[in-house]
């Protein structure tokens, strides 16, 4: 076998099919396609059994709500493939994908395939495509430099499911595969542990997969869980980047500004709703005990005013105004 397609479903009726459907209709045939039903109380279940009439590749696994994560580490190790990709029950990939990526397999060896998403509408509309963020460059091996600058300055390879893996990458006694204590941010930690293992790792420069954006999914929840994630996953990065990047101190300084843009985003959102007040004050109390945020704090001025003027009213306590001037269209900061 292959390839194993390992798809992590909770309450996925609307969109369980079409996510299925996008890998059987897949011209590379040697796969199997693992979902692991995680405690749906909805269809779901039902939709996969009848699916299964149809073709003898698609294994079903059902356990008790787990979350994600665990629901992933289920479908790895019930799985048999050479390669192991993950795909998420709410989105689908493009007809041609493994007829252009897994030739890559056959032609050399790489332990870790990268590629693109775009963002879609329930209705089919593209509403964003991830730009070429490596010119002219396809393969890496020993210099990885240019993937640790990417992942230190911006969000571009945070996914899990845009990369096919080597099996072995992903053995039982990995650490990793996602972090069950982390509810934001656990992807980009199994990244950083795939890209440090990776002997060879190509990189296709097309968004085969389709991340869907709908009203009623990925809802996230800005508590002081998301900034303990935030905290924890950040450190994670600038150690990954002490010990493996050629280019420490530049890659540091993006990864330092990239941390406070994504603070500022994150106090925007809070302040924005009365019942979080709580959680700005947790973190105006704890934020001066965290390694990264005093590690970073020293790159203010190289912020863009905007988000300057967020951070002076946050570490002076002017919630009010940090709300008011959350309305203005100049000070938005987007994703």
């Amino acid at each position: 076998m292959k390839l194993s397609v390992i798809i992590p479903a909770y309450n996925a009726e609307e969109n369980i099919t079409q996510c299925i459907d996008s890998v059987l209709v897949q011209k590379f045939k040697d796969i199997e396609v693992v979902i692991v039903n995680d405690g749906s109380n909805d269809k779901t279940k039902v939709i996969v059994e009848n699916i299964i009439k149809n073709d003898a590749r698609i294994k079903l696994i059902s356990q008790e709500n787990s979350g994600p994560t665990i629901a992933r580490r289920v479908g790895y190790l019930k799985s048999s493939g050479e390669y192991c990709i993950f795909l998420d029950s709410d989105d689908f990939w493009d007809e041609n994908f493994l007829e252009e990526t897994m030739p890559l397999l056959e032609e050399s060896y790489y332990d870790l395939i990268m590629f693109k998403y775009k963002r879609i509408t329930d209705k089919g509309v593209v509403t964003y495509r991830q730009p070429n963020f490596f010119e002219g460059v396809s393969e890496f091996d020993s210099d990885k430099d240019e993937i640790i600058s990417e992942i230190a300055s911006g969000y571009n390879l945070n996914n899990l499911v845009t990369k096919i893996i080597k099996r072995e990458m992903l053995s039982e006694k990995n650490p990793y595969l996602g972090e069950e204590n982390l509810d934001n941010g656990e992807d980009l930690v199994e990244v950083l542990n795939l890209i440090e293992k990776a002997r060879k790792i190509y990189f296709l420069d097309r968004d085969f997969y389709n991340y869907r954006i709908s009203e009623n999914s990925r809802s996230t929840s800005f508590n002081k869980n998301f900034y303990k994630n935030l905290n924890t996953v950040r450190t994670k990065v600038r150690d990954f980047i002490i010990k493996n990047s050629v280019n420490v101190d530049k890659n540091l300084k993006s990864l330092q500004i990239n941390y406070l843009i994504q603070l500022c985003n994150y106090l925007l959102k809070l302040v924005n709703n009365e019942a979080n007040i709580g959680v700005i004050e947790f973190i105006g109390k704890d934020i001066n005990k965290s390694l990264i945020y005093q590690e970073s704090i020293i790159r203010f001025s190289d912020l863009r005013l905007k988000y300057q003027i967020i951070l002076f009213l946050f570490n002076h306590k002017y919630y009010k105004k940090l709300k008011l001037i959350s309305k203005l269209k100049g000070l938005r900061v987007s994703n």
